[in-house]
């Protein structure tokens, strides 16, 4: 297994797990092609979607790359653990879903929270009223 932070600039934008990297050379012709790690200059996202420019290696040239530098388990960890979640603020909305009843994830958990806080109210009272009314056990 091999961690790399994802550096956009000076910030960390990502982490990524990676079992086996898929290392990426640009050759002369322009054409990105698949290399063994020696001759990498960066590595392929584990969606294959996009390159990743291996820090301090020559660039690739690919427009907007962001950089990946190679990292321990426990950093990664860290990284992950820390960065914002975009459920947070940008909830995925599903289709035909009307915009009002769109929560974002701590709008939930606090909902959530409150719901359960009004339940165990609810059961208190009425354990109450049945003690009451005598028919507790």
């Amino acid at each position: 297994m091999r961690w790399y932070k994802i550096l956009d600039g000076e910030t960390v934008v990502n982490a990524l797990e990676i079992e086996e990297p898929m290392f990426v050379r640009r050759l002369r012709n322009g054409v990105i092609d698949l290399c063994n790690e020696a001759h990498a200059q960066g590595i392929v996202s584990p969606d294959q979607e996009r390159y990743y420019q291996l820090g301090g290696k020559e660039s690739m040239d690919v427009g907007d790359t962001l950089v990946a530098v190679e990292i321990y388990g426990t950093e990664y960890d860290e990284i992950v653990h820390g960065l914002p979640d975009p459920e947070d603020t940008e909830p995925e909305i599903p289709d035909g879903t009307p915009e009002e009843t769109i929560l974002t994830r701590k709008e939930l958990t606090d909902e959530v929270t409150a719901l359960k806080a009004a339940n165990e109210d609810l059961k208190q009272q009425l354990l109450a009223a049945q003690i009451l009314l005598g028919v507790a056990e």
